[in-house]
């Protein structure tokens, strides 16, 4: 115990650590347990409930001990409990509600259990509802088809027309940022809102800048959202953490890692702290993000593990697929090829309650590519890139569409996509869009102090991996025109920056040494072939016969001087 003296003069003693209060409550007996709760309950009420936790503490004694809170009393509570992140005593409280036979209390209780992950529990309490509030009956049920049950044209055909947050969420999440925009913007600056929609139409603002390029105005919303937090402190119930979160990927696609780190890990921190595992889940998918981009695959791969595995038992806002295909993507980058595989085929399309939500595809499909170069087919997964690409364009999101086009480039459809970023940097706010697009054109045309440039620009992100795959093609470039001493020089501190990343397998990362006479397609079947991909399946990737197939090989075999498949996995190791 501490004594804590309070400035009115009035003290108190406090556990040094919460913990012992856990202790203390679990050896004490119901009955003596329900009597300390009764007496705390009389005491604190005949208090004026000043102090923000005063109601929610009285209400949560009166409830222990038996006693019935007023209906008004126990929804306010789990509010504040909602608000604090404590969803087992928001459903306590709401429930408890409920049960007092409020029908008003079943949307907040449906709401509690959507944070949960339960969404079909939700369903089903708004289905015994009377609907007193037919607007939040409305949004509640929306939110849970579209979030949780993946039945979106449901969710979207029962939302009114009317300018409403629940509707700006999922036409954003339905790639339409500039419809979503056009109602979070009416809503931010409308004083008469709650202040948490107005916050989540800040988060909606942020998102649908940073996914249209305008990362400068997506901040600045953030920053405006952040401060209309702190001004209305006791009225924020579940919408700044999101802001939050999407402050951080604005960062991260801007090319601004340090600053993004710093708030992935402030805001993993806040959500270790609240204990709402749906939080956990999401700042950590956010680390791993940019873990994987600064190259630090092994930090990256971990994250995304905590994500999926949290996920896979509750999934609050729907992203289990979408973080399932990251992770196998992240993986397939560290060389797990057979795992990232299998992580793949596992979270296939046929599973709809997790489907990826269209704002997300192109990024999801871009991981999936990853894995068909881990396979070896580097061809088919520039190709499932490019269209990953197409699907940013049409959904009208030119930051992924910048971000996907350059991994198309690294499978090396450089000169299908330069043109196309050149026209993107235009739009596209930030660092990483510029880089890409000058790696883009310099991989494009081959030119070696375009290749360095980049490599240089990279790592002062810094994205070490992507810096040596520059100066590996840097490397390249300079043997093939017969400098040896700079392609040395370059490769060299090609391999010095992948030390930073040692779980890393990219093909950007094969410097041809000793394979440059091969053709793109023999290079393209001897790295299947040193992957220990057997003759037949390498035909049926590369849709060839397996006839073709043994004959590119046996080519290889002649220009390289070897016999075997063990020889070549030691040159395309």
């Amino acid at each position: 115990m501490r004594p804590v003296r309070h400035l009115s003069g009035r003290s108190e003693a406090r556990l040094t650590h919460p913990i012992y209060g856990e202790v203390l409550r679990s050896a004490l007996k119901p009955l003596r347990a329900r009597e300390i709760h009764r007496t705390l309950a009389e005491r604190l009420g005949t208090t004026s409930l000043r102090r923000r936790d005063d109601l929610l503490r009285l209400t949560t004694w009166q409830l222990a001990t038996g006693l019935r809170p007023s209906v008004p009393d126990m929804l306010a509570a789990a509010r504040q409990s909602l608000a604090r992140h404590d969803l087992v005593l928001a459903e306590r409280l709401a429930r408890a509600a409920v049960d007092a036979g409020s029908d008003q209390a079943r949307t907040l209780l449906a709401e509690v259990l959507s944070w949960c992950g339960r969404h079909q529990d939700g369903i089903a309490v708004l289905a015994d509802s009377g609907r007193s509030e037919p607007s939040g009956w409305t949004t509640t049920r929306a939110r849970l088809l579209y979030w949780g049950l993946a039945r979106h044209d449901e969710a979207t055909t029962m939302l009114p027309d009317d300018p409403t947050v629940t509707r700006a969420l999922i036409l954003l999440a339905e790639g339409n940022c500039r419809e979503a925009l056009d109602i979070a913007l009416k809503i931010t600056d409308l004083e008469s809102a709650p202040i948490d929609a107005r916050l989540w139409a800040f988060t909606t603002a942020v998102n649908a800048y940073a996914m249209l390029g305008k990362a400068s105005t997506a901040l600045s919303f953030a920053r405006q959202g952040r401060r209309l937090a702190e001004r209305h402190d006791d009225l924020v119930r579940t919408g700044l953490p999101y802001l939050r979160l999407a402050e951080g990927y604005t960062l991260l696609f801007a090319g601004r890692l340090s600053e993004a780190q710093d708030v992935a890990e402030d805001g993993g921190q806040s959500a270790v702290q609240v204990g709402d595992p749906g939080l956990i889940a999401a700042w950590s998918a956010l680390s791993g993000m940019i873990s994987q981009l600064r190259g630090e695959l092994r930090a990256a791969v971990t994250s995304l593990r905590e994500t999926v595995a949290i996920e896979t038992a509750q999934d609050p806002t729907g992203s289990l697929h979408l973080h399932e295909m990251i992770l196998a993507g992240t993986l397939a980058m560290s060389g797990a090829v057979d795992e990232a595989a299998e992580l793949l085929d596992n979270a296939g399309p046929d599973r709809p309650r997790t489907a990826v939500k269209r704002l997300f595809r192109p990024h999801a499909e871009a991981h999936r590519a990853w894995v068909s170069a881990a396979r070896g087919d580097v061809r088919g997964a520039a190709e499932i890139a490019l269209g990953a690409a197409a699907l940013a364009r049409d959904a009208g999101i030119p930051c992924m569409e910048a971000v996907v086009l350059y991994e198309a480039a690294r499978f090396g459809a450089a000169r299908q996509v330069e043109k196309r970023l050149k026209v993107l940097v235009e739009t596209v706010e930030g660092d990483l869009a510029r880089v890409y697009c000058d790696a883009a054109v310099a991989l494009a045309a081959g030119d070696e102090p375009g290749l360095l440039a980049a490599a240089d620009a990279f790592a002062a992100l810094p994205a070490p991996l992507h810096a040596a795959e520059m100066l590996t093609a840097a490397g390249r470039v300079a043997q093939e025109a017969g400098h040896s001493r700079r392609a040395g020089t370059a490769l060299a501190r090609a391999q010095e920056l992948a030390r930073c990343c040692p779980t890393a397998r990219s093909p950007g990362l094969d410097s041809g040494e000793g394979t440059q006479q091969l053709t793109p397609r023999e290079r393209e079947i001897a790295r299947l072939a040193a992957s220990q991909t057997t003759s037949p399946e390498i035909a049926r990737r590369l849709r060839l016969s397996v006839r073709t197939v043994d004959n590119h090989l046996a080519h290889v075999y002649d220009k390289l001087g070897i016999s075997s498949r063990i020889e070549l996995t030691a040159l395309f190791r």
